[in-house]
């Protein structure tokens, strides 16, 4: 911490992604002009050719029910456990829920959370979906989920919306 301290108190220039983040610097005493916005790039090749709608609900069984997909890092910071109580209100044992992350620290306690409200039958975890697989998750979705707290500039929303994805 002591050293994070000192690197923000010196000269250096910082890079931030978003507006939000250089504010979180400001938070910290970083004058502002120190800290240059460069946003996270979206490679708009990888959405060409469209994706082919029905591949991911093919390869889980998804079938044509209605699905909520969280695509991102499984760390507390995410809220997937949110997310999860939030379908289990739905109270619409149509849905299903796809959880498509790694692993960064709260994976057991989402399943824990997804046990204990009964939703296990309806819920698939994928792990780490990457490339094509992941734009296909994206496409087949019917809505994306992403309830982080303090998310800076997350890419998931926007590459939905590229997939056509709400």
């Amino acid at each position: 911490a002591v050293a994070g301290r000192r690197m923000l108190d010196g000269a250096a220039r910082l890079l931030a992604v978003s507006t939000a983040e250089r504010h979180q610097f400001h938070e910290l005493g970083v004058c502002d002009s120190r800290v240059r916005v460069v946003p996270n790039p979206i490679d708009f090749d990888e959405f060409a050719p469209a994706v082919t709608r029905g591949r991911f609900r093919q390869a889980y069984g998804l079938g044509d029910r209605p699905v909520v997909l969280y695509l991102g890092t499984l760390t507390p910071r995410k809220r997937v456990p949110d997310l999860a109580r939030a379908i289990d209100r739905l109270k619409r044992p149509d849905v299903a829920l796809v959880v498509a992350g790694n692993d960064m620290g709260d994976g057991a306690a989402v399943r824990r959370i997804v046990q204990a409200l009964g939703l296990t039958p309806r819920t698939t975890f994928t792990g780490l979906l990457t490339g094509r697989a992941r734009l296909e998750a994206l496409a087949d979705a019917d809505v994306v989920v992403y309830p982080g707290d303090h998310e800076i500039f997350g890419l998931v929303p926007i590459e939905a919306l590229l997939c056509g994805t709400p």
